[in-house]
């Protein structure tokens, strides 16, 4: 079975994969975060596998977001989960979301919006 989740390219040549965690525990990407203002690394390429499907976020971006959403057919009322991957130009984010069917569709948000889903995040904001 492939990888299922986010890999974060990191500027010292190593690659970081998305893990599961338990509730209470912080997300594999606050994780990743923290490491990242604690040793000075910076992330230089994501990308995100699920459903067969693989999305490249920009190499070298500003910046990098990654996030969940929930999302509602009008049709059939079944609530399913998306993630998504973005990069950080200016003050927007181009996001490239991917169902677990491997259905890929873009988006672009304000940073404002999602900065607590980017490596933007200030570290003190991570308890």
């Amino acid at each position: 079975m492939t990888h299922q989740g986010w890999i974060a390219s990191l500027n010292t040549g190593e690659t970081v994969f998305e893990e599961p965690t338990s509730r209470g525990e912080l997300s594999a990407w606050q994780r990743l975060l923290q490491r990242c203002r604690a040793e000075n690394v910076r992330i230089t390429q994501l990308r995100l596998q699920r459903g067969g499907m693989t999305v490249v976020a920009t190499h070298a971006a500003q910046g990098y977001f990654q996030g969940y959403e929930s999302r509602t057919s009008g049709r059939t009322l079944k609530t399913t989960t998306v993630q998504g991957i973005g990069s950080v130009v200016g003050d927007l984010v181009f996001i490239n979301w991917l169902n677990d069917q491997g259905h890929v569709w873009q988006d672009v948000r304000p940073l404002g919006e999602l900065w607590v889903h980017t490596d933007k995040r200030a570290l003190v904001d991570i308890i």
